[in-house]
């Protein structure tokens, strides 16, 4: 493990908590510092953020003339790659959500790009639980319940968080979904919606994300992604399910 990152005096006795029950392939590894003072993380190559805004354009690395970049993991990313990164995430969702010990369920409720990075290997995973509730078994996870909205990041927020109605473990399908989203699309989710239209076109008014129709993608991801932007969050497909059907199509693209 490469445990480079020194996080020192963080003062989050949760998050120290919370990340001592994770340990996935697609978690970011965290280690306790004596007398928990400070834990160690693994040390990423980037973000998802980094690496969107690179592939975009937007980023200070797209100025440097490509003959002067030295080749690594992520410059090049297909399609099939970034299937492959969104099945990587939800598989690590899905372990907080129903695989960790005491049968507990974490909520991570801030699932966006600045919170997703990437190993070396080009393996994605999930990070900063500051954020995270845990939960005594995924059927109370599953229970909308009264919460603070957590990281205020409207974009990736399913309706019931922005509008601070009680929620569930359906939120983190619906950010998980934007974020997927996203990277397969490489574009901005609501790109044309003015952040004072925001509420009244997307929390409220119902706009979604476009699913259907997209070029590359394998049939029936679509009507997936669709299922998880759901306004009611009950009607929403697990996380594990979500994994169950994105195996079935990253395998049937090679």
């Amino acid at each position: 493990m490469n445990t480079s990152f020194l996080c020192s005096h963080m003062g989050m006795a949760s998050f120290v908590h919370t990340c001592g029950w994770l340990t996935h392939a697609h978690i970011q590894m965290v280690a306790r510092g004596a007398g928990n003072k400070f834990v160690v993380v693994e040390k990423l190559s980037e973000t998802l953020h980094v690496r969107l805004e690179k592939h975009r354009g937007f980023h200070i690395e797209a100025l440097i003339p490509s003959f002067m970049k030295k080749k690594k993991k992520g410059d090049e990313w297909g399609f099939g790659q970034r299937l492959k990164s969104a099945l990587e995430l939800a598989r690590a969702v899905r372990s907080c959500h129903f695989e960790l010990r005491d049968n507990a369920c974490v909520l991570h409720r801030d699932i966006n790009p600045n919170n997703v990075g990437f190993r070396p290997d080009g393996t994605c995973v999930l990070l900063d639980f500051s954020h995270a509730k845990a939960m005594h078994g995924y059927r109370e996870g599953e229970n909308p319940r009264e919460m603070t909205g957590g990281a205020r990041n409207e974009i990736y927020q399913a309706p019931e968080v922005s509008l601070h109605n009680p929620y569930g473990a359906g939120s983190d399908v619906w950010s998980w979904a934007v974020v997927a989203w996203e990277m397969l699309t490489m574009s901005v989710p609501y790109g044309d919606v003015k952040e004072e239209e925001f509420l009244s076109r997307v929390v409220e008014g119902g706009e979604r994300l476009k699913c259907e129709g997209q070029k590359e993608w394998p049939e029936g991801l679509g009507w997936m992604l669709g299922r998880c932007f759901e306004e009611v969050a009950g009607n929403r497909p697990s996380i594990a399910d979500v994994v169950d059907e994105l195996e079935k199509m990253h395998a049937s693209i090679g």
